[in-house]
C-alpha cells in the first residue's frame, strides 16, 4: 500500500470527473434557455421566448432580480434617472366612489389637484361660526317668591347613613307598599298605620 499518495474517494480522478460532469449538467439545466441567442452583445431580442410564454400561459423570470443581463443597464437608467415624470413620493391611488356603475361624479379625477387638496389642512371639522357662537348660556332665571323661600340649601341637609346617592329606587317603594298592604297596613295622613279590626 502506498501512503505518500492521495488515497481518499475525493482525490480519485474518475470520481472528480463524474462530480464535475453532474454539477455542470445541473448548472446547464437551470440556466440554459433554448430560445435565447448566445450573442454576448445582446443584439438579438428574445421574441421567440415571449411568444412561447404567451402561447403556453407560463410565468417566467427572465434573469435574476428585476431583469436579465441584457437589459440591466436600461433598468438602472429607468430607476435612477433624474429626469423622471414624478418623484419617489407616494402616490395616492383613490378608488372609485361608484365602483359597480359608470362614474356618477360631477367631473373627472385630477390626481395632481386631488393630492394637493388631500395633503393640505383638514377643513372638514366644523368651526364655531354658527348663530349661537356669540351668546352666553349661563343665564339664571330667578325663582318665584314661594319657591325661593322654601328651597333648602344643600349644606344644611344631613344625610342619614342609609341614604342612597341619587335617591332610592322606585321599585323598592312599590315593593314596600305591596308588602305593607298585604300585612294589614293602610296609608293615612302620610304615614302607614296598622288597620284596626272591626269587632
Amino acid at each position: 500500500m502506498i501512503f505518500d499518495k492521495p488515497h481518499t474517494l475525493g482525490s480519485d480522478d474518475c470520481w472528480i470527473h463524474s462530480q464535475n460532469l453532474q454539477s455542470k449538467e445541473m448548472y446547464e439545466y437551470h440556466l440554459f434557455n433554448p430560445y435565447k441567442t448566445n450573442i454576448p452583445k445582446c443584439e438579438n431580442k428574445v421574441k421567440e421566448l415571449s411568444d412561447f410564454v404567451v402561447e403556453n400561459n407560463m410565468h417566467i423570470r427572465d434573469g435574476y432580480g428585476f431583469t436579465n443581463a441584457c437589459f440591466v443597464d436600461n433598468d438602472t437608467k429607468l430607476r435612477n434617472n433624474q429626469k423622471l415624470t414624478h418623484g419617489k413620493c407616494k402616490n395616492q391611488l383613490n378608488t372609485r366612489v361608484f365602483q359597480a356603475v359608470p362614474d356618477l361624479g360631477h367631473s373627472g379625477f385630477e390626481p395632481v389637484i386631488d393630492s394637493r387638496m388631500t395633503q393640505g389642512e383638514d377643513t372638514s371639522e366644523k368651526k364655531s361660526c354658527s348663530v349661537n357662537s356669540g351668546k352666553g348660556f349661563d343665564v339664571f332665571t330667578p325663582l318665584i317668591p314661594c319657591l325661593k323661600s322654601t328651597v333648602q340649601d344643600v349644606k344644611h341637609i344631613v344625610h342619614p347613613d342609609e341614604w342612597v346617592r341619587g335617591g332610592e329606587h322606585t321599585r323598592d317603594h312599590i315593593k314596600q307598599k305591596r308588602f305593607l298592604e298585604r300585612n294589614g297596613y293602610v296609608f293615612e295622613n302620610n304615614i302607614w298605620k296598622k288597620k284596626k279590626c272591626d269587632k
